[in-house]
């Protein structure tokens, strides 16, 4: 029986890095789709041909179409087992997997997106009339949101990680020396703590955090990944 078909509908400015490493990792031929980010940085409407929201990445795998990262990762692990990955998941896989996206990433985009609307909704851009005095307040909660709310609370979570890493000495979320779901899933929101648009936030980042990410970023799968990426956004950026 051969192996599904798979299609990767990557959007600059995702999380589809993370579901390249995976399957960069897994030995699986794949086929990278890509779209590029309007002038609003929202998703552009073809997406919605691919599936129901637009939001990126998509998995297409054989006859199944999956748009949630979680279920993409795990759908893909299923169907194609590797040998330098976790086989089985452990409870720490488990609780990293639901973590990164149920906790630590529902602050970030919620400050992603304050971050995105506060000035043209003060300024009256976004299809609802604002006072000055309104359009002050909704520029100061969305100082407060960023310095206050979304600090305090994402410093604790990149606190949890680090104490999690330093007593965890293997080397991976999976509580194991490879890699799983965990791994795959905290690498993106981690990663731009590093080495992406937050990497100058000013957040404390731990040494075992930072060791983690390297680990993850010198893997040939992630070099591979992030080197075919970069070649589909430019060669969409070519078409437009």
């Amino acid at each position: 029986m051969s192996a599904p078909k798979v299609i990767l509908h990557h959007l600059n400015a995702s999380r589809s890095d993370r579901i390249a490493w995976l399957l960069e990792e897994l030995g699986v031929e794949y086929e990278i789709k890509a779209y590029m980010r309007l002038p609003t940085r929202q998703a552009p409407p073809e997406l919605k041909k691919v599936a129901p929201l637009g939001k990126a990445p998509i998995v297409q795998l054989g006859d199944r179409t999956i748009f949630e990262s979680g279920a993409i990762v795990s759908a893909l692990l299923a169907a194609f087992p590797h040998p330098s990955l976790e086989d089985t998941p452990s409870g720490d896989t488990e609780f990293w997997a639901h973590w990164a996206e149920g906790s630590f990433m529902s602050h970030i985009q919620g400050a992603t997106t304050v971050a995105a609307t506060t000035q043209g909704f003060a300024a009256g851009k976004l299809g609802v009339e604002v006072s000055e005095e309104g359009g002050k307040a909704v520029l100061e909660y969305g100082k407060w949101y960023e310095n206050v709310y979304f600090r305090s609370n994402v410093q604790a979570q990149l606190d949890l990680v680090e104490s999690w890493l330093a007593s965890h000495p293997t080397g991976f979320f999976s509580g194991t020396d490879k890699p799983g779901a965990g791994d795959v899933l905290m690498f993106t929101p981690l990663n731009g703590f590093t080495h992406g648009p937050r990497a100058q936030s000013g957040l404390i980042v731990g040494p075992q955090t930072r060791t983690w990410v390297e680990r993850v970023r010198a893997r040939p799968a992630n070099q591979r990944a992030h080197e075919r990426l970069h070649k589909a956004e430019e060669a969409a950026k070519a078409k437009m």
